[in-house]
């Protein structure tokens, strides 16, 4: 099958539709396997974590909201869903990425979540791993392999992972 890629509007959908007590995270929990699938429980508030550069776009030093994004951010900000941003981007660039948050209006949504940034896909594992010990993650948006558990897309799931992909795990944006 081929990777699908999934709309801001999928994520806004289902992170509204969800129920109001939810057992498990949708992190594949440790020692788990793609092939049988042991579940992070909810630890914390519900949070949706997010690959910095599905929302957002870096020009010239300066970061920006995709349109798209913008609006379902602002829905989840009036919504008060923290969000947890993961981004490869420098630690030096946090002071253009919170004054971006701020251009658009979205400053409580900052507020509510936080952002993680100078990750590296190898260390992606670990720190959703660490973001799970904290909160209940309720969706995965991403744009590549390394911002999903066991570095999965649609098309190299296993069948016991497929149902997942438009049910919690969003692959979002430029491939």
């Amino acid at each position: 099958m081929p990777t699908q890629r999934a709309r801001w509007t999928d994520v806004g959908r289902y992170v509204a539709s969800l129920p109001g007590s939810l057992d498990d995270s949708l992190l594949l929990a440790r020692g788990s396997t793609s092939e049988a699938p042991a579940w992070v429980p909810c630890t914390g508030t519900r949070a949706v974590l997010v690959r910095l550069e599905t929302a957002m776009t870096q020009d010239g030093g300066r970061w920006r909201f995709d349109s798209e994004a913008q609006q379902w951010l602002d829905a989840f900000q009036t919504l008060e869903v923290p969000m947890v941003f993961t981004s490869p981007a420098p630690t030096t660039a946090l002071s253009d990425i919170e004054a971006a948050f701020r251009n658009a209006g979205l400053t409580k949504l900052l507020g509510l979540g936080e952002v993680r940034l100078g990750l590296t896909a190898g260390a992606m594992p670990v720190e959703r791993a660490a973001i799970a010990g904290q909160r209940c993650i309720v969706a995965v948006v991403g744009r590549d392999a390394s911002d999903f558990p066991n570095g999965l897309l649609p098309d190299t799931s296993p069948p016991a992972l497929r149902s997942k992909w438009g049910a919690g795990w969003f692959l979002v944006g430029a491939s």
